[in-house]
């Protein structure tokens, strides 16, 4: 049970924090506060969580120096923010900063004392000293802590993070913030402000001026920032970012679980949003077909999607085969490195209650009888297709912001979970059109055709005595072990704890589940 919800601003140097905290202060006036910590081998995330913990009337707090893994407070929701913005421009700006600075600090004493080159060259050769090299990749990293490289950890740590935000596109960046904002701070509003700006940002940004040299140095030590953001590494004139409305669309979202567990139910309820249009089972229901592209310009065009006034498309799809989970993670990727912000939505459902309805749908509903019948044969294909389909996913999930949500947690409180996944694209909850949406015929074709009969009802299937009998059945195999470690998964994690730590969970299951 949430009792407080907070805002936690990771203020990375020259990255337009200056303006984001004026606007926290504006909007929580005597409920922002700022705090740095010691550098080294710290504990960041409990000296935070202790810091939130012993100031329960503030709302807003920021840190430069704060570093991950995030910190975890029990009944507390943490929004946690940060800004990123092109390397060349941020170094050149913290230079410029830097050499009017009246004080003694390494930085402030290169800067007075030498050009922007030779800047450069003495951070450069200072050990431990990240400043002029991949330094937001290393801030971004530290939030997921463990094994893979600096960047690999840094995608995840995008992952982790509640918003990123482009310095380059500032004014947009905060417009979606806030709407993330409202959720739980429905007064919450922005007024554009820039401030501490020490140079200008955008596509004519000032790195004409720095020499060729000193440039091709900058580009070779933050190649991994240049990747991070999706900027050219040979052309780093500024903040050009790609551009973020390619065929109109300002986000790709892929909703995606095991079939009968619920992803049709929750698909239509975000479809029913006014600024949302979508694909239902793009891979399923045309695998006759051998449907394989992933480019999501041409999906628009195959499946006759007009996106000019639903900006937000969701591509809903089913791990019936393995095969539509690596596709769907093939076209978010895609989409991602043409520039379009991405999402993922994991839906999950108590298992030995997805394992019946999948026999049900076998029995009335499907073309294809996959599970005829409740038989030791078929639960085995069902656990091992489960496993197998939910490890595509989340092996792939961390490369772009996710939401985990089970069925149950769904149907129990609609408007909650909702309005927490509209959040992730980011949109409002439309209350009146998304909690009593239209029968899936009036949206995209496909998906579970039981959902047409609800007619918008969001109310689950109870299965409590079938569910025992199953679990009776078959207790004791591998499979009915499996299921039940999911199903606590499902039960204390999904929709209670931070969407990470459930992935980790989930996906730790998944891969000592090595086979039944």
């Amino acid at each position: 049970m949430v009792s407080r919800t907070v805002i936690l601003h990771y203020h990375l140097f020259k990255n337009a924090g200056t303006s984001l905290d004026k606007n926290l202060k504006d909007n929580f006036p005597g409920q922002w506060v700022a705090r740095e910590f010691p550098a080294g081998d710290c504990d960041h995330a409990s000296m935070i969580a202790e810091w939130i913990t012993e100031t329960p009337d503030a709302v807003a707090f920021s840190t430069h120096t704060g570093i991950g893994p995030l910190p975890r407070i029990p009944d507390v929701r943490i929004i946690s923010v940060m800004f990123l913005r092109d390397p060349l421009e941020r170094i050149r700006s913290a230079y410029n900063f830097e050499r009017n600075q009246d004080t003694n600090t390494l930085g402030a004493v290169l800067a007075r004392t030498t050009d922007l080159a030779g800047y450069v060259r003495c951070r450069l050769a200072l050990p431990g000293d990240r400043q002029c090299r991949n330094f937001q990749t290393q801030r971004l990293a530290s939030f997921a802590p463990g094994q893979g490289t600096e960047y690999e950890r840094a995608l995840k740590g995008i992952a982790q993070l509640s918003f990123v935000g482009f310095v380059a596109d500032f004014d947009g960046s905060m417009r979606k913030f806030s709407e993330l904002l409202r959720s739980d701070f429905p007064d919450y509003k922005y007024e554009p402000v820039h401030l501490n700006q020490s140079m200008r940002h955008g596509a004519h940004a000032d790195s004409e001026d720095i020499d060729p040299e000193t440039l091709a140095i900058l580009v070779e030590n933050n190649q991994e920032d240049l990747k991070l953001l999706g900027l050219p590494a040979r052309k780093p004139q500024g903040a050009i970012l790609p551009d973020p409305k390619p065929n109109r669309l300002r986000s790709l979202i892929g909703l995606i679980g095991p079939p009968r567990s619920g992803t049709t139910l929750i698909a239509n309820a975000m479809l029913s949003h006014s600024e949302v249009t979508g694909i239902i089972e793009p891979f399923q229901t045309r695998r006759l077909q051998d449907y394989i592209k992933t480019d999501f310009a041409t999906m628009l065009d195959d499946f006759g999607v007009d996106c000019s006034g639903n900006p937000h498309l969701i591509v809903k799809e089913t791990t019936t085969r393995q095969q539509n989970a690596s596709l769907t993670m093939e076209m978010l990727k895609k989409a991602r490195d043409r520039g379009l912000y991405t999402g993922l939505v994991i839906v999950l459902r108590f298992p030995f209650s997805a394992y019946l309805s999948q026999v049900e749908a076998s029995q009335t509903l499907w073309k294809e009888t996959k599970l005829p019948e409740v038989s030791e044969e078929t639960f085995s294909r069902f656990a091992k297709s489960l496993r197998n389909g939910l490890l595509k996913v989340c092996l792939a999930a961390r490369a772009q912001h996710y939401r985990m949500v089970s069925y149950e947690a769904f149907c129990k409180a609609p408007a909650d979970e909702l309005a927490r996944l509209m959040a992730l694209i980011p949109l409002r909850l439309e209350r009146q059109a998304q909690l009593s949406f239209r029968p899936p015929q009036d949206t995209r074709p496909g998906g579970d055709p039981k959902t047409r009969t609800k007619r918008g009802r969001i109310t689950p299937t109870p299965r409590d005595e079938e569910v025992a009998e199953v679990i009776c059945r078959f207790a004791g195999s591998p499979e009915e072990r499996f299921c039940q470690q999911l199903r606590g998964i499902v039960l204390r994690s999904v929709c209670r704890e931070p969407d990470s730590v459930a992935l980790d969970l989930l996906t730790g299951l998944l891969l000592q589940q090595e086979s039944f």
